[in-house]
């Protein structure tokens, strides 16, 4: 794992978050609390996709790199040292031989970062709420034993 207090490690293990990021987001913020967990830095590439204001996608890549470093760096991440931002082609599939070197994983947010140093981005509501519809009632600390008959 890298080093936090080092400069970023291009020779390193990394993650990559691919994405638009048109804006940058606190979901965005949340997906790379994750990510930098896995190996402690993570290169962000942002997909170069034509402006388009009814998607939202008004900014350039030097607007969006801006937007990540004002969320990452009060958290405590700084760029060139915890991550690096980069321009990509609009990549819109990864291809690759059976051998591949790497592993690919995605994050659902749907648990909290398995940091909990981390500051948790504010949301407008909790992200991590359980919902579920009909007539079962979710509980995630129920164990299997406990569930009702029927």
């Amino acid at each position: 794992m890298a080093d936090r207090d080092s400069k970023f490690q291009y020779k390193g293990e990394t993650v990559m978050m691919l994405g638009i990021f048109n804006p940058w987001t606190k979901k965005d913020t949340e997906v790379f609390k994750r990510a930098i967990t896995k190996t402690g830095q993570v290169s962000i590439c942002i997909r170069e996709v034509p402006h388009r204001e009814d998607q939202g996608w008004v900014f350039g890549p030097g607007e969006i790199t801006e937007q990540i470093r004002q969320e990452l760096e009060p958290l405590g991440f700084f760029i060139d040292k915890h991550y690096v931002v980069a321009a990509v082609p609009n990549i819109v599939e990864m291809f690759s031989g059976p051998d591949k070197d790497y592993k690919e994983d995605q994050t659902l947010l749907d648990t909290p970062p398995p940091d909990s140093a981390f500051k948790t981005a504010d949301f407008s509501k909790d992200p991590f709420e359980q919902q579920c519809e009909g007539s079962i009632t979710f509980n995630p600390d129920m164990k299997h034993e406990d569930w009702p008959e029927g």
